[in-house]
């Protein structure tokens, strides 16, 4: 039986195939759930992964590794800041930053990065209070300079969220050879906001 997720994810597919996203072609096909739990078995990855990871995987395995080295910012991010790791991308990433340097709690996993020292990772501990929502870690962004905060409540949030985006034109590509990712900030933040009551960043944002 489909997810919510999955719904989601199989639409956004649909729009990125609408407006001609250079991104269709940058994605890897997704993965099997029996995959991913080697993967990470092999790797000594020992986190409970929420399903939805699962779901998002299936979906795509992120970007190809080739891509990476190859392409600006603006030309392989899904949202603003937001690249798509690939599950042995995202597991590197979290054995340097989590298990090595003890920048974030072991209990979070990186999926998506901004290509800068940014990274949007989801709580796997269950007995978090913020089990399951995707949290922002930054370097550089005042909000987090204290550590992690809670910027989406959920994966499906955040895809809705990226959905609505293209959706409603926020995120287009105008360029000539219409291979960057251009943002609406001002509308961008008010659907951001809108669909992730429930997380610290934007009610912190919204004081400053």
């Amino acid at each position: 039986m489909e997810t919510h997720l999955s719904t989601l994810l199989n639409q956004l597919s649909k729009e990125l195939e609408r407006i001609k996203s250079p991104l269709i072609d940058f994605f890897q096909p997704g993965i099997a759930r029996r995959d991913i739990d080697e993967k990470l078995k092999k790797e000594g990855v020992a986190l409970q992964m929420p399903a939805e990871v699962f779901d998002l995987y299936k979906w795509r395995n992120g970007l190809k590794e080739e891509i990476l080295d190859s392409k600006a910012i603006g030309e392989i991010s899904l949202f603003s800041l937001g690249i798509f790791s690939s599950l042995a991308a995202a597991i590197k990433s979290y054995q340097h930053y989590a298990i090595q340097n003890k920048y974030w709690d072991e209990g979070m996993f990186p999926l998506w990065e901004s290509g800068g020292g940014d990274f949007y990772l989801i709580d796997c501990n269950k007995k978090s209070k913020t089990y399951r929502r995707i949290m922002f870690f930054s370097h550089i962004d005042p909000i987090v300079s204290d550590g992690v905060k809670s910027k989406f409540d959920s994966i499906e949030t955040l895809i809705q969220s990226i959905l609505e985006c293209y959706q409603r034109g926020i995120y287009r590509y105008d360029y000539p050879d219409r291979s960057f990712l251009e943002v609406d900030d001002k509308l961008q933040l008010i659907v951001f906001i809108g669909n992730n009551q429930k997380s610290e960043y934007w009610k912190i944002a919204l004081e400053m």
